[in-house]
């Protein structure tokens, strides 16, 4: 079987048209790149080959039998279709079953340990940020948005992960990013996915940027979840 790997934590397996394991790369139509974030959480990322992501899924267990964490699938063109959270092979919290142009949630469903609840157009913002500059502050990089920027520009230029198997002329993605209230890069998933190699690049630059100072709701640290385009020429 082909296979190839980014360092100790991530293989990629290749797949025929039919899902079969491919025996050469001539018959290659979709990999699967499957990485260890921690011991709790193992990611199986399906891509069409040079293309862009199909779908995500997390599991809880390194056999990958135990859905636990994010689920995510993209439509043709690797724009997020919908996502949501499983707990301990449920569905739980809020899912986002239809999405704008901006990636913003136009229709969920709601669960609790599998039960659904509600289903419709959101009642009310589902994460914790607050309109109200007065009250409430973003999340911020140490430096502010041009070192961020830097950061990001110096990663994209030395980006080398999984070259290999990226596709021809340059790559766009949009990537979520969730930041405790530590400051912490939490969750990295792409809401435009470009292909195995422009996603993988720009979530290994986002998860190992430095600690920022986190976004404040009346004097208290909250979580903050924005979105963050990239571009791999």
């Amino acid at each position: 079987m082909l296979s190839h790997a980014a360092d100790s934590q991530d293989r990629v397996q290749y797949y025929t048209k039919d899902w079969t394991v491919a025996k050469d790369r001539n018959s290659v139509k979709y990999f699967v790149l499957i990485s260890k974030l921690n011991d709790t959480a193992h990611v199986c990322k399906f891509y069409q080959a040079f293309g862009p992501m199909i779908r995500l899924e997390t599991f809880k267990d390194s056999t990958l039998t135990i859905p636990h964490g994010y689920y995510v699938w993209y439509n043709k063109v690797g724009v997020v279709d919908s996502m949501g959270f499983m707990a301990e092979g449920k569905k739980h919290g809020t899912w986002g079953i239809k999405y704008s142009k901006r990636f913003e949630r136009l229709e969920i469903r709601e669960y609790k340990n599998g039960e659904l609840l509600y289903e419709g157009p959101p009642k009310s913002k589902l994460d914790d940020q607050a309109e109200n500059p007065d009250v409430f502050s973003p999340a911020i990089y140490p430096g502010g948005t041009k070192e961020w920027g830097n950061y990001l520009s110096a990663g994209i230029e030395k980006a080398n992960l999984f070259a290999p198997l990226r596709r021809t002329g340059q790559i766009s993605v949009a990537m979520m990013m969730v930041i405790d209230t530590e400051g912490v890069v939490r969750t990295v998933i792409p809401m435009e996915s470009g292909d195995i190699y422009a996603d993988t690049n720009a979530e290994y630059l986002i998860r190992k940027s430095v600690n920022w100072k986190p976004a404040m709701r009346n004097g208290v640290a909250v979580r903050y979840t924005f979105m963050q385009p990239l571009s791999f020429r």
